[in-house]
């Protein structure tokens, strides 16, 4: 069993980050987790949201319909009330996680984490974890123990 993680972080821009890596051997995706945060933001705005999706896609699919290549989405949007306070709005799901799964990866085929935030946010972060049942049957956390 092979367990990846992947972050990306973004600083005052609308533009698109990822992050990949490339799948250690062929096996099958058996569980997703994954979620996206508004890291820093000392001026909060109403509608301010960061969006993060992990997927088999170089190009972030976040509005698209009928997309085959998606392993999940999650999304945060603040709503503030007023400068000084501000909250976690109705639309938000921060987190994403998803169990007994059975999806075919390759070795060599590579898995991204896209983020992206409005312009006006200063810091925003997603962290993935994907877990890929590969058939290695050494231990997926190598370590040496102490005599």
């Amino acid at each position: 069993m092979s367990f990846i993680k992947m972050f990306a972080t973004q600083a005052a821009s609308a533009v698109t980050v990822s992050s990949s890596f490339d799948v250690p051997r062929d096996g099958y995706i058996t569980s997703v987790l994954m979620g996206c945060a508004l890291t820093s933001d000392t001026a909060p705005v109403n509608g301010q949201q960061v969006v993060a999706e992990c997927s088999f896609s170089s190009a972030p699919q976040f509005q698209t319909n009928d997309v085959r290549n998606s392993l999940g989405q999650c999304s945060v949007q603040m709503m503030a009330v007023t400068a000084a306070t501000p909250v976690i709005g109705l639309n938000s799901v921060p987190f994403f996680v998803a169990h007994n799964l059975k999806i075919r990866c390759f070795a060599g085929e590579r898995i991204f984490l896209h983020l992206n935030q409005t312009a006006t946010i200063e810091v925003s972060s997603a962290t993935a974890f994907i877990y890929i049942e590969d058939g290695d049957e050494r231990d997926a956390r190598p370590r040496s123990r102490r005599g």
